[in-house]
């Protein structure tokens, strides 16, 4: 499973009459991809949708990530791309995302 993500930002362009989106890579701290990132009063809710979908190494690598990303104070959007091969599990980070936002 491949997982990219990166924050979108708009800024002004003073030659053109409108916005434009640049596209922003940030480099974020690791354990923000990992475990060890601090979601406060989300931990458990986050930890308990991990075990609940069952989700692999990657899986749920993918789904802290998101996770992480919509608990924290974060201003700027997250935008992420979840690819791989059929049957590496991208549907079911989307199921255990579905269910962490809907709980």
């Amino acid at each position: 499973m491949k997982i990219m993500h990166m924050h979108l930002r708009t800024i002004q362009n003073p030659q053109s009459c409108g916005n434009f989106n640049e596209n922003i890579v940030k480099i974020v701290d690791k354990s923000y991809l990992e475990k060890s990132f601090v979601a406060g009063e989300h931990a458990n809710h986050i930890n308990a949708t991990v075990v609940k979908f069952e989700l692999n190494k990657e899986q749920e690598r993918a789904f802290r990530i998101i996770a992480n990303h919509a608990v924290s104070p974060h201003k700027n959007q997250l935008k992420m791309y979840l690819g791989g091969i059929g049957g590496t599990g991208k549907s079911c980070v989307l199921e255990a995302l579905s269910d962490f936002f809907l709980t």
